[in-house]
């Protein structure tokens, strides 16, 4: 082969490869442009399916319905989400600072998506080996809050992104944040940060300290398990988090940082949230409902005044509770709730410790008590509640046996868990408190009570049973009961009003009463089975007289009584 041909040769090889390069760089030109016109189109679709944003500016979550008493007392609310919505301007900047720097401490440089924040976050869950911190900017949140569902899927993610982009052009960081602190959840039902505020402190929003409004802030990434209700040992190391994080962020000095992590909290009591007049209430419902709708009472945050007196309903639970106690103790003792083997002991304790709202009892309060000793040569049990102990006499359980009580080992033991009275706060020797207890128990037995208001008709208290929560039956105007004896003023006032006196002589005399249509006889009689003659209609009213009682009826009509 000459020269001249080889060179030809060169030529067609380097002209083929540079046709192949020309093919392929075509090849991925065009699978290029596919993609990103599919890209483009996919993202068109997305954001043509997305919600409208519009609505943001007229935010309107449901508002809670709240039902008052005769004197304008708060006694009830009925919601769908447990929210009270404030402006944030009326909370102090700590709060507000808590929760930007536990949740998106970019906040006010970013537009919606914290690029620098997704990717430390992936940094930290490889590290960890598992998701130990979310990449979500408060903007996502409130997009993912009030228009996605909460699906995990990657289309969810993008279309949050997106939505997140909008709303940042769409309003300012102030109307974001003023959105993301009435939207967000914080646990036991509450949402929003003045909700939760009164749930967990009883206080407004605008009141919380710096202490406070830290452990709120850690609340977002797990509202059930920094629960400072249930568990407070990790709500403190997620407020210490929260602290840290607000000091680097140059919100708080250390100093700042350290008293706040060292203050103590207290929290509202579970008790507090108790209803006074549960069935009244939801005979309220009812008929809001009933007369308006459920979105009306779920919705629009009606403001209801009622007839119920406090006081009168106050003095009408003790009296059904203190009654029924009673009743239910002369019926006898029915034994511990439970026994607890005493590997178990510190746990229980702490479970009742928490029922109380890690609260000290006061005199009066009966809780759950766990039988921690049985002394039977002081004749004395010991029993714990939480971080405090009690003893009891043979003298705080005596109604509890028919008889004579020994020791108490014959009637608890080491173990059982029993309902228990405080009677008296005593202090001992190492100066803590310590209680006397009195053995009490559940009572299995119901009553009501109904306080009408003569002159007008109105409702002043009304107990429908003992506990709403055991049971929602309205024994006051559900249960269908004979109303026997306690009839009988109806009848003599009507007797009275058709001009019959408290001297008027009925005969108390046996009568026979013929049912043509059933073809019967009613033959009535007074308890006792006896019979008093001329009766005036006092001596008839006192003795509960029924023969006078019915005659007087027949004399009147029904219709009129």
């Amino acid at each position: 082969m000459s020269g001249h041909e080889g060179n030809k040769s060169g030529t067609t090889v380097k002209k083929n490869k540079k046709k192949l390069l020309l093919k392929a760089f075509t090849v991925c030109f065009i699978l290029l442009l596919a993609a990103a016109g599919s890209a483009a189109w996919f993202l068109y679709t997305l954001d043509r399916d997305l919600p409208s944003i519009q609505p943001l500016r007229d935010y309107r979550p449901s508002i809670i319905t709240r039902i008052y008493a005769d004197n304008d007392e708060l006694i009830d609310e009925f919601y769908l989400e447990d929210r009270r919505v404030i402006n944030i301007t009326e909370l102090p900047p700590h709060v507000v600072q808590a929760f930007v720097a536990a949740e998106d401490s970019r906040f006010f440089s970013h537009r919606g998506l914290d690029m620098q924040g997704i990717l430390r976050a992936f940094y930290r869950n490889l590290q960890a080996g598992r998701i130990v911190q979310g990449g979500s900017t408060i903007t996502q949140q409130v997009a993912k809050s009030l228009f996605l569902t909460p699906e995990k899927s990657y289309i969810r993610k993008l279309r949050e992104a997106m939505l997140a982009f909008k709303i940042e052009r769409y309003l300012n960081k102030y109307e974001i944040l003023n959105l993301y602190l009435n939207q967000i959840y914080l646990g036991h039902g509450t949402y929003g940060i003045e909700a939760a505020s009164e749930r967990y402190f009883g206080k407004e929003a605008k009141h919380l300290t710096l202490s406070e409004a830290a452990l709120l802030a850690g609340l977002p990434k797990a509202p059930s398990t920094y629960s400072p209700l249930y568990r407070l040992e990790k709500a403190r190391e997620r407020q210490e988090y929260v602290l840290n994080r607000m000091a680097e962020d140059g919100y708080i000095t250390e100093k700042e940082r350290d008293e706040a992590a060292n203050e103590p909290l207290t929290f509202k009591k579970p008790g507090d949230s108790r209803k006074i007049a549960p069935h009244f209430t939801e005979l309220v419902r009812q008929y809001l409902q009933s007369t308006y709708s459920s979105r009306v009472l779920y919705k629009e945050g009606l403001e209801v005044y009622t007839t119920l007196n406090v006081p009168m309903q106050e003095a009408a639970m003790e009296a059904v509770e203190q009654g029924l106690r009673e009743l239910d103790k002369r019926q006898g003792f029915r034994g511990a709730l439970e026994n607890i083997p005493s590997e178990e002991f510190a746990d229980v304790l702490e479970s009742l410790w928490v029922d109380l709202g890690r609260e000290v009892p006061v005199k009066g309060q009966i809780m759950p008590a766990l039988v921690t000793g049985v002394d039977n040569e002081t004749k004395t049990l010991t029993l714990g509640v939480g971080p405090y102990d009690g003893t009891m006499t043979l003298e705080d359980m005596k109604w509890a046996v028919k008889g004579d009580l020994e020791h108490p080992d014959e009637l608890l033991r080491v173990g059982d868990i029993v309902q228990a009275r405080v009677i008296e706060l005593l202090e001992g020797a190492d100066g803590r408190v310590r209680f006397r207890f009195g053995l009490e128990q559940e009572p299995e037995v119901q009553g009501a009570l109904l306080s009408i208001e003569a002159g007008t008709g109105e409702i002043k208290a009304m107990v429908g049973g003992r506990d709403y929560e055991q049971s929602e039956f309205n024994r006051a105007v559900q249960a269908v009961r004979q109303p026997g004896s306690a009839f009988k003023p109806f009848i003599y006032t009507a007797a009275f009003d058709r001009g019959m006196t408290p001297s008027t002589v009925i005969m108390d005399t046996p009568v026979v009463y013929r049912d043509t249509l059933e073809d019967s006889t009613w033959k009535p009689h007074n308890y006792g089975e006896t019979f008093h003659g001329p009766t005036t209609l006092r001596t008839a009213l006192i003795r509960s007289r029924n023969l006078v009682t019915i005659k007087i009826l027949k004399e009147m009509g029904i219709e009129y009584a």
